[in-house]
Protein backbone atom coordinates (compact mmCIF):
# COMPACT_ATOMS: atom_id res chain seq x y z
CA UNK A 1 0.00 0.00 0.00
CA UNK A 2 1.31 3.02 -0.99
CA UNK A 3 2.16 5.10 2.48
CA UNK A 4 0.91 8.44 1.50
CA UNK A 5 -2.65 6.92 0.95
CA UNK A 6 -2.44 6.10 4.96
CA UNK A 7 -1.34 9.65 5.85
CA UNK A 8 -4.67 11.02 7.93
CA UNK A 9 -5.27 14.58 7.99
CA UNK A 10 -5.33 16.93 10.65
CA UNK A 11 -8.08 19.35 11.75
CA UNK A 12 -7.40 22.45 13.41
CA UNK A 13 -10.34 24.32 15.27
CA UNK A 14 -9.87 27.71 16.17
CA UNK A 15 -12.28 28.99 19.55
CA UNK A 16 -12.99 32.10 20.94
CA UNK A 17 -11.14 32.02 23.70
CA UNK A 18 -7.61 33.47 24.71
CA UNK A 19 -5.30 32.89 22.14
CA UNK A 20 -2.17 33.91 24.38
CA UNK A 21 -0.49 35.30 21.42
CA UNK A 22 0.14 32.23 19.63
CA UNK A 23 0.75 31.71 16.00
CA UNK A 24 -1.93 29.00 15.04
CA UNK A 25 0.32 26.34 13.87
CA UNK A 26 -1.61 25.32 10.17
CA UNK A 27 0.24 22.66 7.82
CA UNK A 28 -0.71 22.74 3.97
CA UNK A 29 -3.06 19.98 4.41
CA UNK A 30 -4.61 20.66 7.99
CA UNK A 31 -8.80 21.20 7.81
CA UNK A 32 -9.51 24.26 9.50
CA UNK A 33 -12.76 24.97 11.32
CA UNK A 34 -13.41 28.51 12.66
CA UNK A 35 -16.11 27.75 16.16
CA UNK A 36 -17.58 30.90 16.25
CA UNK A 37 -15.95 34.51 16.67
CA UNK A 38 -12.78 32.26 16.23
CA UNK A 39 -12.98 33.35 12.66
CA UNK A 40 -11.32 36.82 13.85
CA UNK A 41 -8.10 35.25 14.97
CA UNK A 42 -8.32 33.48 11.24
CA UNK A 43 -8.55 36.73 9.89
CA UNK A 44 -5.96 38.59 12.11
CA UNK A 45 -3.11 35.39 10.97
CA UNK A 46 -4.10 35.39 7.56
CA UNK A 47 -5.84 31.87 8.24
CA UNK A 48 -8.23 30.42 5.69
CA UNK A 49 -10.70 28.38 7.19
CA UNK A 50 -12.87 25.48 5.57
CA UNK A 51 -15.80 25.48 7.63
CA UNK A 52 -17.45 28.26 10.10
CA UNK A 53 -19.35 27.09 12.91
CA UNK A 54 -21.42 29.05 15.35
CA UNK A 55 -24.81 31.06 16.56
CA UNK A 56 -22.95 33.98 16.08
CA UNK A 57 -24.16 35.28 19.12
CA UNK A 58 -20.50 36.60 20.65
CA UNK A 59 -19.46 38.18 17.07
CA UNK A 60 -21.01 38.92 13.82
CA UNK A 61 -21.10 36.23 10.84
CA UNK A 62 -18.12 37.69 8.49
CA UNK A 63 -18.71 38.01 4.71
CA UNK A 64 -16.96 34.62 4.27
CA UNK A 65 -16.45 31.92 0.80
CA UNK A 66 -16.74 29.27 3.32
CA UNK A 67 -18.86 26.71 4.00
CA UNK A 68 -20.95 27.99 7.28
CA UNK A 69 -22.86 25.51 9.62
CA UNK A 70 -25.30 28.04 11.77
CA UNK A 71 -26.33 26.42 15.48
CA UNK A 72 -29.18 27.58 17.28
CA UNK A 73 -28.53 30.05 20.03
CA UNK A 74 -30.56 27.84 22.61
CA UNK A 75 -28.42 24.26 23.19
CA UNK A 76 -27.07 22.04 25.16
CA UNK A 77 -23.55 22.62 23.95
CA UNK A 78 -20.78 24.95 23.28
CA UNK A 79 -19.71 25.84 19.98
CA UNK A 80 -16.51 24.53 20.14
CA UNK A 81 -17.81 21.23 21.01
CA UNK A 82 -19.93 21.89 18.24
CA UNK A 83 -17.25 21.85 16.15
CA UNK A 84 -15.56 18.95 17.11
CA UNK A 85 -18.09 17.04 16.87
CA UNK A 86 -18.31 18.19 13.33
CA UNK A 87 -15.02 17.37 12.48
CA UNK A 88 -15.13 13.82 14.01
CA UNK A 89 -18.12 13.61 11.69
CA UNK A 90 -15.89 14.54 8.75
CA UNK A 91 -13.49 11.55 9.39
CA UNK A 92 -10.95 13.73 11.94
CA UNK A 93 -9.57 11.58 15.06
CA UNK A 94 -6.33 14.23 15.19
CA UNK A 95 -7.81 18.01 16.56
CA UNK A 96 -5.96 21.04 17.51
CA UNK A 97 -7.88 23.41 19.34
CA UNK A 98 -6.17 27.19 19.92
CA UNK A 99 -8.02 29.43 22.11
CA UNK A 100 -10.30 26.57 24.06
CA UNK A 101 -8.71 28.33 27.41
CA UNK A 102 -8.86 31.88 29.13
CA UNK A 103 -11.35 34.12 29.19
CA UNK A 104 -14.80 32.14 31.07
CA UNK A 105 -13.33 29.43 32.93
CA UNK A 106 -16.77 27.32 32.44
CA UNK A 107 -15.77 27.21 29.25
CA UNK A 108 -12.19 26.02 29.60
CA UNK A 109 -13.36 23.15 32.32
CA UNK A 110 -15.92 22.03 29.59
CA UNK A 111 -13.19 21.82 26.86
CA UNK A 112 -11.20 19.94 29.32
CA UNK A 113 -13.90 17.56 29.76
CA UNK A 114 -14.43 17.45 25.61
CA UNK A 115 -10.56 16.56 25.95
CA UNK A 116 -11.28 13.33 28.16
CA UNK A 117 -15.01 12.35 26.19
CA UNK A 118 -12.51 12.43 22.69
CA UNK A 119 -9.83 10.63 24.20
CA UNK A 120 -12.18 7.44 25.73
CA UNK A 121 -12.88 7.06 21.54
CA UNK A 122 -9.94 6.84 20.81
CA UNK A 123 -9.32 10.28 18.91
CA UNK A 124 -6.46 13.18 20.04
CA UNK A 125 -7.51 16.28 20.48
CA UNK A 126 -4.41 19.03 21.96
CA UNK A 127 -5.72 22.25 23.35
CA UNK A 128 -3.10 24.76 23.25
CA UNK A 129 -3.22 27.26 26.49
CA UNK A 130 -0.77 29.89 27.97
CA UNK A 131 2.85 27.97 27.16
CA UNK A 132 1.06 24.90 27.54
CA UNK A 133 -0.74 22.07 25.96
CA UNK A 134 -3.03 19.63 27.39
CA UNK A 135 -4.19 16.64 25.90
CA UNK A 136 -6.05 13.49 27.64
CA UNK A 137 -5.30 10.35 27.43
CA UNK A 138 -7.21 7.01 27.81
CA UNK A 139 -6.04 3.66 28.47
CA UNK A 140 -2.71 3.87 26.73
CA UNK A 141 0.39 5.87 26.39
CA UNK A 142 1.94 8.21 24.85
CA UNK A 143 5.56 10.03 24.50
CA UNK A 144 6.24 13.71 25.08
CA UNK A 145 9.29 15.02 23.44
CA UNK A 146 11.29 17.04 26.12
CA UNK A 147 10.86 21.18 24.88
CA UNK A 148 14.30 22.64 23.79
CA UNK A 149 13.62 25.86 26.14
CA UNK A 150 12.55 26.18 29.75
CA UNK A 151 9.51 28.48 29.96
CA UNK A 152 9.67 29.62 33.34
CA UNK A 153 11.10 33.39 34.38
CA UNK A 154 14.24 33.85 34.90
CA UNK A 155 16.28 33.35 38.18
CA UNK A 156 13.97 30.63 38.77
CA UNK A 157 15.57 27.66 40.21
CA UNK A 158 13.54 25.33 37.91
CA UNK A 159 16.73 23.81 35.78
CA UNK A 160 13.46 21.75 33.38
CA UNK A 161 10.32 21.94 31.52
CA UNK A 162 7.36 21.29 33.27
CA UNK A 163 4.46 18.54 32.94
CA UNK A 164 1.66 17.39 34.48
CA UNK A 165 -1.15 14.70 34.95
CA UNK A 166 -4.43 14.57 36.62
CA UNK A 167 -6.65 11.55 36.95
CA UNK A 168 -10.08 12.49 35.43
CA UNK A 169 -13.66 11.18 35.72
CA UNK A 170 -12.42 8.19 38.31
CA UNK A 171 -9.70 6.62 39.38
CA UNK A 172 -6.73 6.45 37.19
CA UNK A 173 -5.00 2.85 37.72
CA UNK A 174 -1.77 1.47 36.60
CA UNK A 175 -0.06 4.43 35.91
CA UNK A 176 3.72 4.93 34.74
CA UNK A 177 5.44 8.20 34.46
CA UNK A 178 9.28 7.76 33.37
CA UNK A 179 11.58 10.14 31.96
CA UNK A 180 10.88 12.61 34.49
CA UNK A 181 11.84 14.67 37.74
CA UNK A 182 9.25 12.66 40.02
CA UNK A 183 8.30 8.97 38.71
CA UNK A 184 5.81 6.65 38.71
CA UNK A 185 5.70 2.84 38.28
CA UNK A 186 1.79 0.91 38.43
CA UNK A 187 0.52 3.48 40.43
CA UNK A 188 -2.95 4.94 41.13
CA UNK A 189 -4.02 8.68 40.82
CA UNK A 190 -7.30 9.80 42.30
CA UNK A 191 -8.97 12.76 40.64
CA UNK A 192 -9.09 14.44 44.88
CA UNK A 193 -5.39 14.74 45.06
CA UNK A 194 -2.90 16.35 42.62
CA UNK A 195 -0.44 13.92 43.09
CA UNK A 196 1.03 14.69 39.21
CA UNK A 197 1.70 18.25 39.64
CA UNK A 198 4.42 20.26 39.19
CA UNK A 199 6.66 17.20 37.62
CA UNK A 200 9.45 18.20 35.20
CA UNK A 201 11.29 16.67 32.54
CA UNK A 202 14.24 15.02 33.83
CA UNK A 203 17.70 16.29 32.99
CA UNK A 204 18.95 13.24 31.18
CA UNK A 205 16.18 12.33 29.28
CA UNK A 206 15.10 13.46 25.96
CA UNK A 207 11.82 12.57 26.71
CA UNK A 208 8.64 11.50 29.04
CA UNK A 209 6.52 8.10 28.56
CA UNK A 210 3.22 8.47 29.98
CA UNK A 211 0.73 5.39 30.20
CA UNK A 212 -2.24 4.61 31.71
CA UNK A 213 -3.58 1.00 32.14
CA UNK A 214 -6.99 1.68 33.44
CA UNK A 215 -8.87 5.35 33.43
CA UNK A 216 -8.04 8.50 32.13
CA UNK A 217 -5.33 11.15 32.65
CA UNK A 218 -5.44 14.96 32.25
CA UNK A 219 -1.96 15.60 30.35
CA UNK A 220 -0.23 19.16 30.06
CA UNK A 221 3.72 19.79 29.48
CA UNK A 222 5.15 23.08 28.33
CA UNK A 223 4.65 24.46 25.13
CA UNK A 224 6.35 27.69 24.44
CA UNK A 225 4.82 29.78 21.26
Amino acid sequence: MNKQAVLKRRCVVVAAGELFGRKIDVQPDDFVIAADAGWRYCDEQGIRYDLLVGDFDSAPRPETQAEIERLPVHKDVTDTWAALDTAVRRGFDDIRLYAGAGGRFDHTLANVQMLAYHAARGRRVIMYCDKLAVTALHNGEMTLLKPGTNAAPAGTPEDEPRLAVFAFGGDAKDVCVRGALYTLEHAVLTPEFPLGVSNFFASDADAAELSVGDGTLIVMWQDVP
